[in-house]
């Protein structure tokens, strides 16, 4: 895989709204904003699984947001 040619697609569809480079088993982290599943689910067909050097995809839903925070403590 070559990380910059993965990158480059990535950022040039505004449905992903945050990229992040991962060490470990995945190699991107996105978020993606869609309508809803189906709409997900065409975008997932149509736009990331066409991405050169994308070769599997793997999904996770959130069910419920839990905490979100911005501080840091110190």
């Amino acid at each position: 895989m070559r990380p910059a040619a993965v990158t480059q697609g990535k950022r040039k569809l505004p449905q992903i709204v945050d990229c992040h480079l991962l060490a470990g088993d995945s190699d991107f982290l996105l978020r993606v904003v869609a309508p809803d599943l189906e709409g997900y689910w065409r975008f997932q067909i149509e736009h990331l699984g066409r991405i050169k050097g994308v070769r599997n995809i793997k999904t996770e839903i959130p069910m419920q947001k839990i905490k979100h925070s911005w501080e840091v403590p110190v």
